[in-house]
């Protein structure tokens, strides 16, 4: 799990530097709907939020970065209708690296994560946590 975490971690720092640059373009990316915008919301609220939320830190970036960048990943994968979940199952833990591919794929991450402990979520469960 240490492992899964460490990659996670550089994956994030690679991607906020990349991202950072071009923050106002990627500002502007919205999901269809309201209840999508809120849904990716509750979901990397619940992750990276202060208590009573599960507060999950990393050591690359702060709260507020991980909640920005879950909400990007979230809203992206929302906006791409097309495609199928292929065998993936947020439902079982894992230590593979999961990115969020389409709107079903985004459906069923939101659905595990607010449905999830903050104690599942840390053992690998919901999958992607970044």
């Amino acid at each position: 799990m240490k492992q899964y975490t460490l990659i996670i971690s550089l994956l994030f720092q690679m991607a906020c530097s990349t991202t950072t640059d071009n923050k106002e373009q990627e500002d502007t990316v919205e999901p269809q709907n309201e209840e999508e915008l809120e849904a990716c919301r509750s979901a990397c609220e619940k992750i990276y939020g202060a208590d009573p939320n599960c507060a999950i830190l990393r050591p690359s970036a702060t709260p507020d970065d991980l909640i920005t960048y879950c909400e990007r990943e979230c809203y992206d994968a929302i906006q791409i209708q097309e495609g199928d979940i292929g065998d993936y199952s947020p439902n079982v833990p894992t230590d593979e690296i999961i990115e969020l591919e389409n709107s079903a794929m985004a459906e069923l991450w939101i659905e595990c994560i607010l449905e999830r402990t903050c104690e599942e979520l840390e053992e690998g469960y919901c999958s992607p946590v970044w």
